[in-house]
């Protein structure tokens, strides 16, 4: 009789121990599909900006080539490099929708090296994800703004779930996708993303920046 109920014991032990591991299995393949459909939504998001993009700038260069030239050369007289980083780095860290890339464009277009245009961005929007991540850290402190980082949750989900489920790989992709840089490294702050992580994922900018301006550069005509 001992016997037998060992051998129940063990049947239940067992028993249990496959449901916890299918349980498991799951939940991470649920974890993966819904990783996978984030993902694919943000690409086909990021295309179509991106051809949107593209369109914009050949009719642009087909209709107002000269008068984009001119212009281009009155703003960038006006701003210089440093006026240049400024207004990119402000850009960067407010959580807004206005996007930087009418100052790659008009840079380029002024006869600005596409390197230091690069840089510039690169190092400025660099800057910005590194204050944006000390708000949202330092905001965790505050009961009142937490409204508004639970409201920037809501308008971007997609960006909420990478890093929740991913981390810094997370914020490296949201960081080349079309979301504002702030809104992103705002909310991993307030998520507490692992800092030295983070410094890393944010260079993933660098390659969203350095496309649009090879895409610049090839619509218009420089090298």
């Amino acid at each position: 009789a001992h016997d037998r109920d060992l051998k129940r014991v063990n049947y239940e032990i067992g028993s249990l121990r496959d449901d916890v591991q299918t349980d498991g299995d799951a939940s991470s393949n649920t974890d993966t599909e819904i990783d996978a459909e984030t993902c694919k939504r943000l690409l086909v998001k990021l295309a179509g900006s991106l051809a949107l993009l593209v369109t914009i700038l050949l009719l642009l260069e087909q209709f107002a080539h000269d008068a984009i030239h001119d212009f281009s050369m009155q703003v960038m007289q006006k701003l210089g490099t440093k006026g240049l980083f400024l207004t990119i780095f402000l850009l960067e860290a407010m959580p807004q929708p206005l996007a930087f890339f009418p100052l790659l464009f008009i840079a380029v277009h002024a006869g600005t090296s596409r390197w230091l245009v690069f840089a510039i961005a690169g190092t400025a929007s660099y800057c910005a994800a590194h204050a944006g991540y000390a708000v949202g850290w330092n905001a965790r402190k505050l009961d009142s703004l937490s409204r508004l980082f639970d409201r920037l949750a809501e308008e971007y989900p997609s960006a909420v779930d990478l890093m929740n489920r991913r981390g810094a790989l997370g914020v490296a992709l949201a960081c080349c996708m079309p979301l504002p840089l702030a809104v992103v490294t705002m909310l991993a702050g307030w998520a507490q993303v692992y800092y030295p992580a983070f410094s890393v994922a944010v260079l993933a900018r660098d390659v969203k920046i350095g496309v649009l301006v090879l895409i610049t550069l090839a619509q218009s005509g420089k090298k």
